[in-house]
């Protein structure tokens, strides 16, 4: 997810303008003395990049009430405009109404699937991951008892 790339710097042996390799050099930036550090090592290789279509696809699969919802949103909202342009005030108010419920609904699944998505289903996962370790623990002292018993027999 996020970590950073911190480049190993070398110091070159040459001091920049002295060396007639200076092409050598021209990545590198300068210290005090003149001598030249540039960074050994290559950077991690990034990702592919998505598209706006591709990650609008991705993210339609993945979540795909939000999207609905926002539609809906959409087309509540444009006849409820239309209906104020035609002078109709109960149609308009109702399709405003139903334009809040759009909107609520869809905020309510944008956080439903965000909720989902980091919620850890466990039942007292810290209680499970203290005695997941326990355990472990205990069967390595175990098998480290057990050997000490099989090597005092022989």
């Amino acid at each position: 997810m996020g970590l950073l790339w911190y480049p190993t710097v070398a110091r070159c042996s040459e001091q920049v303008g002295s060396s007639h390799n200076e092409h050598e050099v021209h990545n590198a930036s300068i210290d005090a003395e003149g001598y030249a550090v540039r960074a050994i090592g290559d950077p991690p290789k990034a990702g592919r990049v998505e598209s706006f279509e591709e990650k609008a696809w991705r993210k339609f699969r993945n979540q795909p009430l939000v999207p609905i919802g926002c539609i809906a949103t959409v087309y509540f909202l444009m006849s409820g405009l239309k209906s104020f342009q035609k002078q109709d005030p109960v149609n308009s108010q109702r399709m405003m109404k139903f334009r809040v419920m759009g909107q609520f609904a869809t905020l309510v699944c944008f956080i439903g699937y965000a909720g989902l998505e980091n919620f850890d289903w466990r039942l007292a996962p810290l209680y499970q991951d203290i005695k997941k370790v326990e355990t472990s623990y205990n069967e390595e002292e175990k098998k480290e008892h057990q050997e000490g018993l099989v090597g005092e027999k022989k």
